[in-house]
C-alpha cells in the first residue's frame, strides 16, 4: 500500500532559482491534499550542499512527515534547522530509510529507487542563450541521465517529446506529472488593494512574473506596450521577479536602456523579487497577466492563473498549449501581442473576481488531488520497476515481530500471541528455517519469516533479524515482544498504537503475575514491548543482542534516547507476564550489560555483584528520558475478563 511507503524529496533551487523551490513546495502541498492513508510518507531530504538553501523550505516544512540529513556535520544541521533530523551519512543508508526518492535534479542515482528529472530542453532549441561550457556540461547531464535513468520525470509532454527525439535510444522509462496548483486560504485573505498601494502603482495594471532570464522574453513584451503606447493606449505593465540572469549579467541595464529608448519608464514598474503573499495579491488585483517566454519546462505562472481564475495572455510554446489555458499569441511577434492586449483590454476590470476565484478554486481543489494519485501511482510504479523486496503483506496498523521458540508446550506463548491478534495486531515471527515448519501447526495465524543472515549467537534470533524483516515490511509502526508476553488492551489497541508511534518510540513495562486470571502483580522496571516507526529500524548497529536474552529491550531505548529520538513511556498496563522459573546465563546477562555499557558508562566497574545496580540506572534514565502518556478509551477490563 503506497501509505506505507517512504519518499525522500531533495532540497532543489534556492536563491538563485527560486523556480525549483517553488515546483517543490507546490508538490509537497499538491500531495498532502490527500488523506495520510492515501499517500506516501514524505522526507525531506538534507545535504551538507543544500543546507543553507534550507531557509526556503522552513515556511513549508510542517507538511513533511520527518527530516533526514546526509552528511557528516550532524551538528551544524541541527543548529542551523532547529529540527529534529533523523541522521545518515551514505547513500545507502538513506536508502535503507526510504523506499523512493523525488526528484534527482538534472542527475542520476544509478541502482537506486529513484526518477531523474530534465528541466526542460531550452540549451538545445535556443543555444545562443548559453555559453559554450554550459552548453557542454547540460548535453553531459542529459546524455548521463538517458543512458543510465531507469525512471525520468517530465513535467510536460514538451519534455517528453523533447527527450524522445534528442535521445531515441534510452531504454528509460518516462512519466508525464504535469504539476497542478492547490490555492492557499491565505490566498483569498489577502488584501490586494493594499499591496497595490504598498508598492505604489496605479490602479489598472498587468503583470509579467518571471525572473529577468534573455529567454523569458521581456524585450518583446515592452515593444508591444510601445506599440500600444503609439496607438493611444497606455497600458502599465507590473514586473517581478529576480533580476539577475548569470548567463547575461548586464541584462536588466540593457532593458532599462531599451524603456528610455522607447520612451515607456512610467509605463513598466520593475518591482525584482518580492514576497510571494505579495506576487499573489498583485496578481489577484491585476486587469490579466501576460506571459511572453521563449521557452519553458512547466510555466507554473499558468497554473497559478487557472488557480485563482484570472486571465493569461501567453505566448505560442507547444508546453503553454498544453495548459489548455489562457490567450496565445505569436511568440515572436511583439505586433501579435499588443493586438491580444488591445481586445483584452476594454472588457476587463481591477480585481479580485471573487466569483471567478471562487469556481476556480473548486476546479483546482479537483485537479489537484488527480495529480496527487498520479504521484502515488509513480511512487508505486518504481517499486516494481526497480525490483523492491515487495512489503510483508499487512492490512493491520501494526506489525509486531517476535522470535516464537519451537518447545513441546507452546501454551504460554499461544496465550500471548492470541491477545496480540485479538488487540488488532498482524505478527510476524523470524526464526531458523528448520523451526518454521513445526510452529506453523501450532501458530497458523502467524506469518513467519526466516532469518536471511548467518545465525552468530548461538543459534539465537537477534533483535538485528527481527529489525531486518521490519525494515522491508509495508507497515510504517512496528513493534517487538518476547513471545510468552501477553498484551490486554481490548481490539483497539493496535490502532491507539499506530498513531502513538509515529516518528518516535513508545515503550510499556511488563506486569509480572502469578496466573492470567489475576491481573494484579509487580511492574517490572523490564520493558514488555516496543513500538516505533519502521523509519528507525536501520539505526541500530549489529550488536547480537537477542530477544530471549537480558539487556535488549534497554538497548532498543538508550540508543534512541541518545540520538535524540522521542521516546514515550506508556504508563496504562498493557503487557503481563506469567511468572515462571528462569534461568538466564551470568556470562551472557554480563556481556550484554557490558555492550551497553559501551553507549551508558556506569560509574563502576561492571561485575555479577553490581548487575542489578547498573539495571536500576539505566531504567531510571530511560524514565526520566521518556515522555509519559495514557491510552484511554481502551477496553482493558473486558479483555481481561473474557481470558478470565
Amino acid at each position: 500500500m503506497v501509505n506505507n511507503l517512504r519518499v525522500g524529496i531533495p532540497i532543489v533551487g534556492g536563491k538563485s532559482w527560486l523556480g525549483g523551490v517553488s515546483h517543490l513546495e507546490l508538490h509537497v502541498k499538491a500531495v498532502t491534499t490527500l488523506p495520510s492513508h492515501e499517500r506516501p510518507q514524505l522526507f525531506l531530504v538534507i545535504t551538507k550542499e543544500t543546507l543553507d538553501s534550507y531557509e526556503f523550505y522552513r515556511p513549508f516544512i510542517t507538511l513533511f512527515d520527518a527530516v533526514i540529513f546526509m552528511g557528516d556535520n550532524i551538528k551544524t544541521a541541527l543548529e542551523q534547522t532547529g529540527l529534529t533530523i533523523i541522521h545518515c551519512k551514505t547513500w545507502d543508508e538513506l536508502f535503507s530509510k526510504i523506499d523512493f526518492f523525488f526528484p534527482v535534479s538534472f542527475n542520476v542515482l544509478p541502482g537506486y529507487c529513484s526518477a531523474s528529472w530534465i528541466h526542460d530542453f531550452q540549451h538545445k532549441h535556443l543555444p545562443d542563450f548559453f555559453p559554450a561550457h554550459d552548453l557542454a556540461l547540460r548535453d553531459q547531464l542529459c546524455s548521463h541521465i538517458a543512458s543510465q535513468a531507469r525512471l525520468i520525470f517530465c513535467s510536460s509532454k514538451s519534455v517528453e517529446r523533447d527527450f524522445r527525439h534528442f535521445y531515441p535510444d534510452s531504454t528509460a522509462i518516462t512519466q508525464v506529472l504535469a504539476l497542478r496548483i492547490a490555492p492557499e486560504a491565505a490566498w483569498y485573505e489577502g488584501d490586494p488593494l493594499t499591496i497595490q498601494e504598498k508598492y505604489d502603482l496605479p490602479n489598472e495594471f498587468v503583470v509579467c512574473s518571471n525572473q529577468f532570464w534573455v529567454h523569458k522574453n521581456h524585450r518583446l513584451l515592452f515593444k508591444a506596450i510601445s506599440l500600444l503606447r503609439q496607438s493611444g493606449k497606455n497600458i502599465h505593465l507590473v514586473c517581478t521577479g529576480l533580476t539577475n540572469d548569470f548567463r547575461c549579467p548586464n541584462y536588466l541595464n540593457q532593458l532599462n536602456q531599451s524603456l528610455k529608448d522607447m520612451k515607456i519608464t512610467d509605463l513598466v514598474h520593475i518591482l525584482g523579487q518580492i514576497p510571494r503573499h505579495d506576487q499573489i495579491q498583485l496578481i489577484r488585483r491585476s486587469l490579466f497577466v501576460v506571459q511572453p517566454s521563449l521557452f519553458e519546462g512547466l510555466s507554473l505562472i499558468v497554473q497559478e492563473c487557472r488557480a485563482l481564475g484570472k486571465t493569461i495572455v501567453l505566448s505560442d510554446l507547444d508546453v503553454h498549449l498544453e495548459h489548455e489555458y489562457g490567450i496565445y499569441f505569436e511568440r515572436n511577434s511583439p505586433q501579435d501581442l499588443a493586438d491580444k492586449i488591445a481586445q483584452l483590454i476594454d472588457s476587463v476590470h481591477p480585481g479580485p473576481d471573487t466569483m471567478r476565484e471562487k469556481l476556480a478554486r473548486l476546479e483546482s481543489a479537483g485537479l489537484t488531488k488527480q495529480y496527487a494519485k498520479e504521484f502515488c501511482k509513480m511512487v508505486e510504479t518504481a517499486q516494481t520497476l526497480f525490483g523492491n523486496n515487495l512489503p510483508l503483506a499487512c492490512s493491520a496498523p501494526v506489525l509486531l515481530a517476535t522470535s516464537l521458540m519451537p518447545s513441546t508446550d507452546h501454551s504460554s506463548q499461544q496465550r500471548a500471541v492470541d491477545s496480540w491478534l485479538q488487540a488488532g495486531f498482524a505478527v510476524v515471527s523470524v526464526n531458523r528455517r528448520e523451526d518454521i515448519p513445526f510452529l506453523k501447526l501450532d501458530f497458523p495465524k502467524v506469518t513467519f519469516q526466516s532469518v536471511t543472515s548467518e545465525i552468530k549467537y548461538r543459534d539465537h534470533v537477534t533483535i538485528n533479524d527481527l529489525l531486518n524483516v521490519l525494515a522491508i515490511s509495508g507497515t510504517r509502526v512496528c513493534g517487538m515482544i518476547e513471545s510468552d508476553v501477553c498484551l490486554y488492551g481490548g481490539d483497539n489497541l493496535a490502532s491507539y498504537i499506530s498513531k502513538e508511534a509515529v516518528n518516535c518510540l513508545a515503550y510499556t513495562e511488563k506486569i509480572s503475575i502469578d496466573t492470567i486470571q489475576t491481573f494484579e502483580g509487580t511492574a517490572f522496571p523490564n520493558v514488555g514491548c516496543v513500538f516505533f516507526d519502521r523509519q528507525f529500524t536501520s539505526d541500530y548497529p549489529e550488536d547480537g543482542f537477542c530477544l530471549c536474552n537480558p539487556w535488549w529491550d534497554y538497548w532498543t531505548l538508550v540508543l534512541p534516547i541518545i540520538r535524540k529520538i522521542p521516546v514515550k513511556r506508556i504508563t496504562t498496563p498493557l503487557a503481563y507476564h506469567v511468572n515462571h522459573p528462569e534461568q538466564y546465563d551470568i556470562e551472557v546477562m554480563l556481556t550484554n550489560s557490558e555492550k551497553l555499557a559501551e553507549y551508558l558508562p556506569p560509574p563502576f566497574d561492571l561485575s555479577i555483584k553490581t548487575l542489578a545496580k547498573y539495571q536500576h540506572i539505566v531504567a531510571q534514565i530511560i524514565r526520566n528520558h521518556s515522555l509519559t502518556i495514557a491510552l484511554h478509551g481502551l477496553s482493558i477490563g473486558k479483555t481481561q475478563n473474557d481470558e478470565g
